[in-house]
């Protein structure tokens, strides 16, 4: 089940990201998204020791939200 399949099937809610897939989007290494997610400039959690980003958020964050 891809993001979008994931999102409709929880009703509409903000799909999330790894901090790989963040980090591909944002052409930065993986530990740039993590230091992010733990200064708190990327709307994210951390589901047990792993962060998952607010894919909205990771779009404005990099100028492309529409």
């Amino acid at each position: 089940m891809n993001n979008s399949e994931q999102a409709n099937a929880a009703g509409g809610a903000p799909a999330l990201v790894t901090p790989d897939e963040a980090a591909e989007l944002m052409r930065v290494c993986k530990r740039t998204v993590t230091r992010l997610c733990d200064d708190g400039e990327l709307k994210a959690v951390k589901v047990r020791n792993q962060w998952r980003i607010n894919r909205e958020a990771l779009l404005a964050y990099c100028g492309l939200a529409g």
